[in-house]
């Protein structure tokens, strides 16, 4: 699996998860790894567009 299949499958679940605190366990860290995963590409969105 490359990284980018993972992140498409990581953004792709996203929706399923909208209050991380309602979630348990390993499902409430990819929670909140998918937020964070999320802001990050956010960001390297807004770098790509600049150059």
């Amino acid at each position: 699996m490359t990284l980018q299949s993972l992140v498409r499958d990581l953004l792709r679940n996203r929706t399923q998860c909208k209050d991380c605190k309602n979630e348990k366990g390993k499902n409430r860290q990819l929670c909140y790894f998918r937020q964070e995963l999320d802001h990050i590409l956010g960001m390297l969105q807004e770098i790509a567009n600049v150059h």
